[in-house]
């Protein structure tokens, strides 16, 4: 294809969003939780071996959509049935330090990593509270802080404001969490696409929009815009099968983005080794 060229560096991108750590359903705990994380890891690095076939990939964006722990907000996002661990804990005892192993770990696959990251609802402390008072500010300004003396590590999180426009090589992709979205018959879809819309006039321009919170993983293309879905590290989570009548894959999405042509790859990265049967 005109325009490709064997020395021609693509980035990896990936998005890393809801894995409510302290969700407590019949499969999904901490452990199974780090074990996920592993594959994530492993997924991401196969993936990219198999493309350096082709192309350099040097750098990997993350992009994180929030919801990394469950929090304890009883009665709203949580279910007192469904909590393994405390806030707290859920932070300080497992997200920080298995976050940071893993991004580590990843520094010695890449040239570069760049980091950006937005809030998501679980982290809310209640409806009386700031915005900014949300537990993925607390664990994403964690990760800067552990991170900071890795060289080829870069930290971007937005703290203030629900949505984040991150620009890599001139292709713009606006990444939020999901929750300000409205569903219709538990069915987002529509909802979200009116919205990126919308916020395309207001806020963009950008190429591509990225969303989670609603753990079914799905991409399309609107209006020449790419919109991705992620999926979630949780399964069985009983809050997609009341609100969408789906059951929760655990996947999260990484994909190409080349100077010239913007998003030229996507794939699935899947958590589990058969992520199509529920794992005891």
């Amino acid at each position: 294809m005109k325009g490709f060229q064997a020395d021609d560096p693509e980035i990896q991108c990936t998005l890393l969003s809801d894995l409510q750590i302290g969700h407590l359903t019949p499969t999904y705990n901490v452990e199974r939780f780090k074990e996920r994380l592993t594959n994530y890891k492993k997924g991401l690095l196969v993936i990219a071996d198999l493309h350096r076939l082709a192309r350099p990939i040097r750098k990997l964006v993350v992009l994180k959509g929030g919801d990394d722990i469950q929090g304890e907000n009883i009665g709203r996002q949580v279910n007192l049935d469904e909590l393994e661990k405390v806030a707290f804990d859920q932070i300080y005892d497992v997200a920080l330090p298995e976050l940071t192993t893993c991004f580590t770990d990843l520094s010695y696959e890449y040239e570069e990593i760049e980091l950006y990251g937005v809030r998501g609802n679980h982290g809310k402390l209640s409806r009386w509270n700031a915005n900014r008072s949300n537990w993925d500010n607390v664990v994403n300004k964690g990760l800067e802080d552990r991170l900071a003396k890795r060289p080829n590590i870069k930290c971007h999180f937005e703290y203030r404001s629900f949505y984040q426009l991150v620009n890599i090589n001139g292709f713009k992709i606006f990444l939020f969490h999901g929750d300000q979205v409205t569903t219709y018959q538990g069915i987002p879809y529509y909802g979200i696409l009116r919205r990126i819309g919308a916020w395309y006039i207001s806020l963009g321009p950008f190429d591509m929009a990225c969303y989670c919170h609603f753990h079914n993983p799905t991409h399309n293309l609107y209006n020449r815009i790419w919109v991705l879905g992620n999926g979630a590290f949780p399964s069985d989570d009983e809050w997609a099968l009341e609100k969408l009548g789906q059951a929760s894959i655990p996947m999260q999405w990484t994909f190409g983005l080349h100077r010239k042509f913007g998003l030229v790859w996507p794939y699935a990265v899947y958590l589990d080794n058969n992520p199509f049967t529920k794992q005891p």
